[in-house]
């Protein structure tokens, strides 16, 4: 299911002291919260482009963003400022993205409080 890669990578975190998962930890946390800054200015961004009917974000840009953590400030911009809502692939897949980004940061916990 894991490429032995991905297994020998997860077995090296698990080895490494408090002092050092509390760093990786910290970097992931200020990752997650910058990640998800930016998505929810690009996608307000892109509201106001489409207001001003002016040359808009691509969406595949929206959701790179989403899955690489910030479908937490994607979603908060699409309630926000009603944006995106009247399409399925983004009422659909930004939960989506949501839902694993949180798994994602759950899964570090377990890893620098719980191993």
């Amino acid at each position: 299911m894991f490429s032995e890669e991905a297994l020998n990578f997860l077995r090296d975190l698990l080895k490494l002291n408090s002092r050092a998962k509390a760093k990786a930890f910290l970097i992931f946390v200020i990752y997650f919260i910058l990640i998800n800054i930016v998505t929810y200015i690009v996608m307000t961004i892109d509201k106001k482009l489409a207001r001003k009917d002016k040359k808009r974000i691509p969406e595949n840009v929206l959701f790179t963003l989403a899955i690489l953590g910030g479908g937490l400030g994607a979603i908060l911009s699409m309630k926000r400022h009603a944006h995106k809502t009247q399409k399925k692939s983004f009422t659909i897949g930004m939960p989506i993205t949501a839902a694993l980004n949180v798994m994602a940061l759950a899964f570090e916990i377990l890893v620098v409080y719980i191993y």
